[in-house]
């Protein structure tokens, strides 16, 4: 291996660090495959939507260092930048990313525990808990899903309700104010409908803080048919791409204390995949605001 190949090739693998995950990279690449090379914006717009401000700059400094990029530190925006080259170095790190991945997962065991809702109203579980069946409540490790969260959220769910949301708001609105990005995806969200009505509450305690809200209606209609084209039926909560659950539970009150209702929260680096799933749904879903 020539030395300019090897240095590339270690400049790949460190990038492939800095990035932390494929999913990083393919949004690094997306953005420089259809951004000007050199642009008054920001360096790496959608990646700094998505990932944060220390993601973008370290990249983009990274790739000064290798003298593929010359960055305006103060606009973090490119004066220079060797298309080509930098192009090669994504593709590069993308498939070390990869590697590693495969390497984490032939080593990751799947954790993985069973939670629950029990039905109020059935006097069968009156006397019982989650904890007699060595389950734990749903509600319960959700907020804790919530808490723990330090980069994102996603929240997947066909069906909300205000008080169904109202019981993640505790969990939702620390997260965003120590700087979670949450991202929320239902559908059919239209003024005056339900679901609509339930994300008001997130609306109003996510003005202002430090983390970011957005909202995706996953809905297409069928002109010919009282049935969607296409839609959604997830129930999911991801966070930072390494924790979730996964279970049939709507987020509403009878999805969090009157049906029964299982499901799981896995842990680990095959979670990535449920985040990539999400991403394309996104990336075909109509974004909701409140203007």
């Amino acid at each position: 291996m020539s030395e300019s190949v090897s240095t590339r090739f270690r400049d790949a693998v460190d990038l492939a660090v800095i990035a932390d995950s494929t999913r990083q990279l393919d949004v690094i690449l997306g953005d420089v495959l259809v951004g000007s090379p050199e642009s008054d914006g920001p360096l790496f717009p959608t990646a700094r939507s998505r990932f944060g401000d220390d993601l973008a700059d370290g990249v983009g400094y990274f790739l000064e260092n290798c003298d593929l990029a010359t960055i305006d530190s103060k606009r973090s925006s490119v004066r220079e930048l060797d298309r080509e080259a930098v192009i090669d170095l994504l593709v590069t790190a993308r498939t070390v990313s990869r590697s590693f991945q495969a390497a984490a997962e032939e080593f990751d065991t799947g954790e993985y525990e069973i939670v629950c809702t029990l039905p109020d109203s059935d006097p069968q579980f009156a006397d019982l808990s989650p904890s007699d069946f060595e389950m734990r409540r749903l509600t319960s490790a959700l907020l804790n899903l919530c808490r723990d969260a330090r980069e994102s959220l996603t929240i997947v769910s066909p069906y909300l309700e205000s008080g169904g949301v109202e019981w993640l708001l505790p969990g939702i609105e620390g997260a965003i104010r120590r700087g979670v990005n949450v991202t929320v995806v239902s559908r059919e969200l239209e003024a005056g409908e339900p679901n609509m009505v339930a994300l008001s509450d997130l609306f109003d305690l996510a003005g202002g803080e430090n983390g970011e809200l957005r909202v995706y209606d996953y809905y297409e209609a069928n002109p010919d048919s009282r049935q969607p084209l296409y839609t959604l039926h997830s129930k999911v909560l991801v966070a930072d791409a390494d924790r979730a659950y996964v279970g049939s539970a709507n987020f509403t009150t009878y999805g969090f204390a009157q049906n029964l209702e299982v499901g799981v929260i896995v842990e680990g680096s095959r979670v990535e995949r449920l985040e990539r799933v999400f991403d394309t749904v996104i990336s075909s879903a109509r974004e909701v605001t409140t203007t």
